[in-house]
């Protein structure tokens, strides 16, 4: 028998840095083992270390601010072994990890002596919400007699052995494939930190987090913990971890019932693709597929006859339409079931680059034969292109033409949240300065480069596109671009990271062209604590032609919806096909884009069909979508902050709210308003470069459009009264109201009065000042009222 070890095992927790130099420490020192470290992705989250007791009080003084310091007590079990996320508990000292036992950690935990020699509380058990208990799916184990060279009697937990499971074999002994299985659910778990139950203490987070680790049924997938250290340590709004994991829905719904735990479905967030004609419109239950097939055989060239290589086409009959990419010759053979030549509807044929969309109704194809397809390149629209510069239909249609080159949005940081970017191989990227791949677990600093569906070259070309006289050419070329890659496989989870990344790097602007069905409590927050961090989320309403998308129906965000203008594509393009039916048409030419989402949360519009723009590897495309239209209001965001004279001044120098609040106004503010036959899809209209920059039609500063720091103040302190009302209304301190009560104005003096000659600028200075003095003195009024100040 081994010697009983006079040591105890403790739980250290607390910030990733501090852990790394606590880890350092304890592992020099002898008379400490560090059993086990529990990463987030940050880093450290938890160590497992045996150490005297007091050692361990003397770290908890040491350190009473860093970090917290509990006794690990071992799980109660019926064997002599005890079986924990973190190792082995044989009653000697710890030499082995458990090779696949996972037990749950149910045992108390108490916490030593603090700083000041008090013993520290255990937290109340009605704040551990009870985890249901899942039975493992995994087979029952078996465990070996004792090691005869293993000086304890117990079993050595790696000689573990597992049953393995039984091989169904069939004929000729092949084993059976698995059968298809719906996949698990992932979810989101965060703590509540605004809401305890009273008579309850603060939620033990972490303890949560050791019981999702150590449930068999539950696959923690990774922590996201604010990479912000003044993040981490903020108010109760702040969103601090949050936990992604895999598990039954049983537990999930239990887990819910927890009132300070923010469970969410982490569903899936989409590059907002435009939806195909017909794609949905037959349901492939409501005909019959049977039948005898018949195939089409198709050759797609350009005009010059050589062959367009990975070009998707698409055949339509009356049921679901047949699809395939053409290979290196050019050629696709596509079979539809029940068809002939007279019933084809409609063909769709989308290159991958250079050349035009081609929708052709009610094609005269032949069955049997190869039927040519031949498409238009964009050098026939654009002569000379793409070795002389494109400024697009939508850059002149928001008149950056007529804005100084030398205005190129240079000292401002964008990031594009989307699939990444080919910036190594196209010359139009050359703006990208960094970025990070969170579609892997831990992120990859490296694998934004590899953008494999192109949309994230795409809208970052229209943000930034190099102005070096060749390809096309993008609103703020001088702007430091980041690429954050969330595609393909983008989740809620992914674009949380997705921002908290922004909110580190302190990027000004950030371009969402993506949505999602759902909504999201934690990404909300997430949202507004970008924009108290003075990051501008400028965000896509979405292409399913209903109402507006998350995250695009946040309030913390600018939504962009799209427009389409006539004559900017050849008529038998896909893109004909995007004027919205029955809407109208304004004196411009400009039309309300058929798959635009739509609603009151839409803040303006921006070109969105017909978008030509940087694809991989070094080509060029024309796409339609939301999300060409918001990278459009993104690049002119960044000139704006970089150029216009109110962010420099000192009111609005800072990252706050009321920077991104001024930022959004302006946009707005400079919208020209379009007529296209309903309001809710176009905002407050098409923004302006030249208006939103303050210069006049020439390209010039106006002459009343210097630094205006009074307006700037007054207007950085009117958005702090707002913000400040709100959060008091939300508290139940104030009642709701639409706006602070004025307070009355003076009343006029009797008698007369002595002539008063006021300096130059003070009266105006003052009659300006006046509503902001009024509301000033009516939030007084309103605090007064509710016994919150003593006025005099």
């Amino acid at each position: 028998m081994c010697p009983p070890d006079p040591r105890e095992r403790f739980l250290v927790g607390g910030e990733p840095t501090v852990l790394r130099a606590v880890e350092e420490l304890l592992t020099a020192d002898p008379d400490v083992d560090v059993v086990a470290v529990t990463t987030g992705r940050a880093g450290p989250a938890r160590l497992v270390v045996t150490m005297h007791a007091d050692q361990a009080e003397a770290l908890a003084a040491a350190l009473a601010r860093l970090v917290v310091v509990e006794q690990d007590t071992p799980c109660p079990t019926s064997s002599p072994t005890t079986s924990t996320a973190a190792g082995v508990r044989c009653g000697c000292r710890p030499r082995h990890t458990a090779a696949g036992a996972r037990t749950r950690a149910t045992g108390a935990t108490r916490r030593v002596r603090s700083a000041g020699g008090h013993p520290t509380e255990p937290p109340d058990r009605a704040t551990r919400p009870k985890l249901p208990t899942t039975p493992d799916p995994r087979p029952p184990t078996t465990t070996s007699p004792p090691h005869p060279d293993h000086p304890c009697d117990h079993a050595r937990p790696d000689e573990e052995s597992t049953m393995s499971e039984p091989t169904a074999s069939g004929t000729g002994g092949t084993d059976h494939a698995a059968p298809v299985r719906t996949r698990p659910r992932r979810y989101l778990v965060a703590q509540d930190e605004g809401i305890a139950p009273m008579g309850a203490g603060p939620l033990d987070f972490g303890w949560v987090v050791e019981q999702l680790r150590t449930d068999p049924a539950v696959d923690v997938v990774t922590e996201l913990v604010p990479r912000d250290l003044v993040l981490q340590q903020t108010g109760a709004s702040t969103l601090r971890t949050v936990v992604v994991a895999a598990m039954p829905p049983s537990t999930a719904a239990e887990l819910a019932t927890h009132p300070q735990i923010v469970l969410e479905e982490d569903v899936p967030v989409h590059p907002s693709p435009v939806p195909l004609p017909g794609a949905a419109a037959t349901d492939p239950a409501a005909f019959v597929p049977f039948g005898t097939a018949t195939e089409w055989r198709l050759q797609v060239r350009g005009a010059d006859g050589a062959p367009v290589t990975g070009a998707a086409v698409y055949l339509y009959g009356s049921g679901v339409p047949a699809q395939g990419r053409t290979d290196g010759t050019g050629t696709v053979a596509l079979s539809l079931a029940g068809e002939t030549d007279a019933t084809l509807r409609a063909l769709y044929v989308n290159p991958q680059r250079d050349h035009w969309s081609l929708w052709v109704d009610e094609p005269a194809l032949v069955a049997g034969a190869t039927n040519t397809v031949t498409l238009r390149s964009l050098t026939e629209t654009f002569p000379g292109f793409p070795a002389e510069q494109l400024l697009g239909w939508g850059q002149r249609a928001m008149r950056l033409d007529r804005v100084p080159r030398e205005l190129d949005g240079r000292g401002v940081r964008v990031a594009v949240v989307d699939s990444g970017a080919a910036a190594r191989t196209h010359g139009d990227l050359g703006a990208v300065r960094g970025g990070v791949d969170l579609t892997t677990v831990p992120a990859n600093p490296t694998g934004w480069t590899d953008d494999v569906i192109a949309h994230g070259s795409h809208c970052g070309g229209i943000v930034a596109g190099a102005d070096d006289g060749s390809g096309i050419r993008g609103f703020a070329p001088g702007a430091e671009v980041h690429h954050v890659r969330i595609f393909p496989g983008g989740r809620v989870s992914s674009l949380l990271e997705a921002v908290d990344y922004c909110i580190e790097q302190q990027v000004d602007v950030v371009n969402m062209s993506l949505g999602s069905g759902g909504t999201s409590q934690l990404l909300l927050q997430k949202l507004a604590q970008a924009r108290e961090q003075g990051v501008a989320c400028i965000v896509a309403a979405g292409n399913s032609g209903g109402p507006v998308q998350f995250p695009g129906s946040s309030p913390d965000v600018l939504t962009v919806a799209a427009i389409g203008r006539h004559d900017e594509f050849p008529a038998d393009s896909y893109h004909a096909q995007q004027v919205l039916p029955g809407g109208r048409t304004d004196g411009d030419d400009y039309f309300a884009a058929r798959f635009s989402c739509h609603g009151p949360e839409v803040d303006v519009c921006g070109p969105g069909v017909a978008v030509v723009s940087s694809v991989p590897p070094a080509g060029f495309a024309a796409w339609d979508g939301t999300s060409m239209a918001t990278p459009h209001v993104a690049g002119l965001a960044a000139l704006v902050l970089a150029h216009h004279p109110d962010f420099r001044t000192p009111g609005l120098a800072l990252r706050t709210g009321a920077r991104v609040d001024r930022l959004f106004e302006i946009l707005r503010g400079s919208a020209t308003p379009l007529d296209l036959g309903d309001a809710t899809r176009t905002g407050a209209g098409l923004p302006d470069a030249v208006r939103a920059l303050a210069l006049d039609d020439e390209g010039r500063p106006g002459q009343d459009q210097g630094a205006d720091e009074p307006a700037a103040a007054r207007f950085a302190i009117e958005a702090a009264l707002e913000r400040l009302r709100q959060q008091l209304v939300a508290a139940g301190l104030l009642e709701a109201s639409t706006a602070p009560a004025a307070a009355p104005a003076p009343s006029a003096p009797s008698g007369p009065q002595p002539p008063s000659a006021p300096q130059a600028g003070a009266a105006a200075t003052g009659a300006a000042d006046l509503p902001l003095r009024r509301r000033l003195a009516g939030l007084e009024a309103q605090l007064a009222a509710a016994g919150l100040v003593v006025t005099r």
